[in-house]
């Protein structure tokens, strides 16, 4: 260890001017880590020039040097822990802004160590010395007095190691006297001995002259002594004296104890019925009722405002006297006692006479016979301002009856729910009824508005309905086949007429468009009246954070379930409502979806605050379900009309009815869906019905001869594919690609089944030369087949003169014009022909060239003539 002491000082410390104090070899504690691979040591070094700064270093020592890696300051040390007093343990803790545990390598180390920071602690920490627990006591008091510093000299003898180490240079005035003995020996460096002996002599001198010195004062000594005596016994005296001046003092400490003790009963004798006189004034002013009030509350008239505010006023006396907080104690006090008796008395009178008032106000404002809707132009649907109005006044007090008594609040709460829920039911019913009168005007037929106004509110719907289902019936089975098709075709046509003037769907939107603020002045009203409003509505925000979770779910459901039960009706109503716009025709559930789901997304996103969903929201959820199921089950529908429609073998296909159909149910729905950025149910519906159409064209085009089942295929693709292009919808990509490949899959077919027709003997011939190419016979042997020779080649050729050519394809031509419906859909399918026709002439004279070489046969019509010909039809036609 003195080897590194002497390494670290040289390296470490004496570059910058410290001294080394103490050093431990160290390694860290717990923490997690891994032991570190390099030594560790730790430092107190004390820095040469004033003022001193003592630091501790945490030394680490890699294969050829020391380096700094920690710095901390004496007076940043708030504590050294040894761990334990007792026992010789090697860990130790030392306290900085974090604490650092440490494990030395000798107990020896740890110790001298947690001295030498003691010591350096008491001399220059000052007010900032750190604590040492679990350290011997007595252990550092041996340590502070084997290490007393030289104050002549100003250097400590802890300081010794540092001698060891560090090279201390002679002051001026030590150098002149040294200088001065030398100057009077000569030779003394170089004759020792002598220099010896003359000092020895010199000191022995001063010795002689010391001790004599002091034998001649040995008469002054004793003097000393004797006044010394004389002193003590003085003392003595005044010992004497201050002692009985102790005893007086001690019997005047007694009486002034005993003062004080009397005073501080009388003080606590004074607190005590102040604080008495404080209770009583507390008790007296909570309890005591004034007789004003207490008319008020008997007698007090609450159909006059004057005597509602009287009410009020007492009320909340009453609420206030009824809630007092009291101490421990104070109610088992008979005067308490009958005062909260009678405090209770008048709380339950007062209770039942606003609740038979109450009761009585609720049946005089809800009479059902009064109540009926008042028809008007915009369909408008008169909030009841004016019953809420009368109730307004006694708000107070329904809280006042909802804290003291909630069985008479619920009760009230309940017969108002009962009481109302028949009023706006009837309102609401007769409301529905003219909105469906309305919807209705322009509808065509024979069905008189008096007809869908006749019957009780569920009757009128329902013989509505009944009249637009019996007639569609009666239409669909006068007429079957083709004019089945035509027939509801004008059907449809006629209604979407209807439907597009927007009647249906002026009157749903002006229903919609009134429900919300009908139920929320309904809502708002019951949230203040009957309070039942959320305190996460309440505008200051440091209320919200102290309410409880649990609470604020509970008031939510609360008022939904009130609403609930005055305007539960509301849903029934309008499943009526749509059923009869879907009676009028199904297409109004399309724009019945759209406008209900755009109306449900705004009440479900105005409410973000994660309360419970409101009553509204609720309710248009339902409607919005309804709708969708009733639109699933119209799809549902028009996919088995178009999976169990027929189509006459005996007349021209065309483009199939079902295609018609689909195409505009896609028109009606894209003219209401259009820019809705909420339509997957629309488009699950079209993906729905192109997939049925697929096979039902496929099913039609295998059942038909005539025409062929490519055309059939190929016209109606074409057709489905165009109108899916026009619907411009991302999300009808792979139907749209499937329809594209189908249609041209068909038209490639058609083609390749009718190329050979126009020149048929010299197609089938060149077949043959194929088929033998195919089998591995060279091209230069097939001129040495029997049917494939040269002769043959030219008799066929010969059958076939520029003018027979024509005739062909002019066949061919009006075959495809007979047979393909959709204008200018057969000039694709004749160019597309033109195409494939010239590819396979020209592959014809290619074999000729390649199996007939030098035999200078040239096929009867050039490619050029060919194209004239295709050109010159078409014109034509």
């Amino acid at each position: 260890m003195a080897a590194i002491r002497h390494s670290l000082q040289q390296d470490i410390f004496r570059p910058s001017e410290e001294a080394l104090y103490a050093v431990v070899n160290v390694v860290k504690v717990g923490g997690g880590k891994k032991k570190e691979k390099k030594t560790t040591f730790l430092c107190a070094a004390v820095t040469k020039e004033k003022p001193f700064q003592v630091r501790i270093y945490q030394i680490q020592k890699s294969e050829k040097f020391f380096k700094k890696k920690f710095c901390w300051q004496l007076s940043d040390l708030k504590a050294v822990d040894g761990i334990s007093e007792k026992k010789d343990i090697l860990e130790f803790d030392l306290h900085f802004e974090k604490v650092y545990h440490w494990a030395a390598s000798r107990q020896h180390d740890k110790q001298e160590f947690i001295e030498t920071l003691w010591m350096l602690g008491n001399r220059y920490a000052g007010s900032k010395k750190p604590k040492f627990q679990n350290v011997s006591q007595k252990l550092l008091q041996e340590d502070l007095s084997n290490r007393l510093f030289d104050g002549a000299k100003g250097v400590s003898t802890i300081g010794s190691n540092e001698g060891q180490d560090d090279y201390q240079k002679l002051t001026p005035k030590e150098e002149k006297d040294l200088n001065a003995i030398l100057s009077k020996v000569e030779d003394a460096l170089n004759n020792v001995e002598v220099f010896t002996d003359q000092l020895s002599s010199e000191l022995q001198q001063l010795e002689y002259i010391n001790i004599t010195s002091l034998m001649g004062s040995e008469q002054q000594a004793r003097d000393l002594l004797s006044l010394i005596d004389k002193s003590v016994e003085e003392l003595d005296v005044l010992d004497n004296r201050l002692t009985s001046y102790d005893d007086c003092l001690k019997r005047v400490s007694e009486q002034m104890d005993q003062m004080e003790f009397k005073d501080n009963r009388m003080e606590i004798e004074r607190i005590n019925n102040k604080k008495l006189l404080e209770e009583i004034k507390y008790i007296v002013g909570k309890l005591d009722i004034s007789q004003r009030h207490i008319s008020s509350l008997e007698e007090g008239d609450l159909y006059n405002p004057l005597g509602i505010t009287e009410c009020i006023s007492a009320a909340k006396v009453l609420l206030e006297a009824f809630h007092t907080p009291f101490k421990s104690g104070i109610t088992d006090l008979r005067a308490v006692q009958d005062q909260l008796t009678r405090i209770m008395t008048l709380k339950t009178d007062f209770a039942q006479r606003f609740y038979l008032h109450l009761d009585k106000f609720i049946s005089q404002h809800s009479n059902i016979d009064h109540v009926s809707y008042k028809p008007a132009n915009d369909l408008s649907l008169q909030p009841h301002d004016s019953v809420h109005t009368d109730f307004t006044p006694y708000v107070e007090l329904m809280k006042w009856l909802k804290d003291l008594d909630n069985s008479k609040y619920l009760e009230i709460k309940s017969h108002y729910e009962q009481s109302f829920t028949r009023t706006y039911e009837k309102e609401f019913r007769e409301y529905l009824e003219f909105a469906k009168m309305k919807a209705s005007m322009k509808v065509k037929g024979n069905r008189s508005l008096q007809a869908l106004q006749t019957g009780s509110s569920h009757g009128g719907s329902k013989s509505s309905l009944h009249l637009l289902k019996s007639s569609k019936e009666g239409k669909l089975k006068r007429t079957t086949s083709k004019e089945s098709i035509d027939s509801t075709a004008s059907v449809e046509s006629s209604l979407i007429s209807a439907g597009n003037s927007g009647q249906f769907d002026q009157v749903f939107d002006m229903v919609l468009s009134e429900i919300e603020p009908y139920v929320m002045t309904e809502q708002e009203f019951c949230q203040m009246f009957f309070h039942l409003r959320w305190p996460g509505d309440n505008a200051d925000p440091k209320e919200e954070d102290e309410v409880d979770g649990a609470l604020m779910s509970r008031q939510r459901f609360a008022e939904q379930d009130m609403m609930k039960n005055i305007f539960g009706f509301m849903e029934i109503e309008m499943q009526n409502l749509i059923t009869y716009g879907e009676a009028l025709h199904p297409h109004n559930i399309l724009y019945a979806m759209y406008r209900i789901q755009n109306q449900a997304s705004h009440l479900v996103t105005s409410h973000t605050t994660g309360a419970p969903p409101t009553f509204l929201g609720t309710l248009f959820g339902g409607w919005l379900i309804f709708t969708k199921r009733l639109f699933d089950k119209y799809v549902e529908g028009l996919s088995r009309q178009i999976n169990e429609q027929k189509v006459q073998k005996k007349k021209r296909t065309g483009i199939l009815p079902d295609v018609l159909a689909v195409e505009r149910f896609f028109k009606a729905s894209e003219k209401i869906f259009q820019g809705s950025d909420r339509r997957s149910e629309i488009d699950k519906a079209y993906s729905k019905l192109i997939r049925v159409l697929f096979v039902k064209i496929e099913e039609v085009a295998e059942e038909n001869d005539k025409p062929p089942p490519e055309i059939v295929m190929f016209e109606n693709y074409h057709y489905l594919h165009s109108s899916i292009r026009g619907l411009k919808n991302q999300a009808l990509d792979d139907e749209k690609k499937q329809a594209e490949q189908m249609y041209k899959d068909a038209m490639n077919q058609y083609i390749a089944t009718r190329l050979g027709r126009p020149l048929e003997r010299m197609s089938r011939f060149f077949q043959g030369i194929e088929s033998c190419i195919n089998s591995g016979v060279r091209m230069e042997d097939i001129g040495y087949q029997i049917k494939l020779n040269q002769q043959e080649l030219r008799a066929v050729l010969k059958d076939y003169p520029p003018k027979e050519v024509k005739k062909g394809l002019e066949v061919l031509y009006k075959k495809i014009e007979k047979y393909v419906t959709e204008a200018g859909l057969h000039q694709v399918l004749w160019h597309n022909f033109q195409e494939a026709f010239v590819r396979q002439y020209e592959r014809y004279q290619e074999l000729v060239e390649l199996c007939y070489p030098g035999s200078s046969i040239i096929l009867p019509v050039t490619v050029k003539q060919i194209l004239e010909f295709f050109s010159n039809i078409a014109q034509s036609h």
